[in-house]
């Protein structure tokens, strides 16, 4: 799903833009966050989790400032279609 289209964007594509750059920087991040191999004793695999943990917070934390900024120019309408996004539809039962 394209949620540019989806959302029918126009003057906040720029503030839509910078979620995406920063999601992306922040994924990049991510990926280069995991160990190569997992260490063999409990605490080196206790310190990669602790390492892993930091770095999603970091992406959390890189993220949030530019999606709540692009979340802020949005009119209701355009928030209640954003925050519908991504949610499972619930099917009708037939009966």
């Amino acid at each position: 799903m394209d949620v540019a289209q989806e959302m029918h964007l126009t003057e906040r594509q720029g503030a839509f833009d910078r979620v995406i750059s920063a999601s992306s920087k922040a994924a990049a991040e991510l990926q280069g966050s995991c160990p190569r191999e997992m260490p063999r004793s409990i605490a080196g695999r206790l310190g990669a989790v602790a390492s892993r943990l930091r770095a999603m917070l970091e992406a959390l934390n890189a993220v949030r400032p530019a999606l709540n900024d692009f979340y802020a120019s949005l009119e209701d309408e355009s928030k209640s279609r954003f925050d519908a996004l991504g949610q499972p539809r619930r099917r009708s039962v037939a009966r």
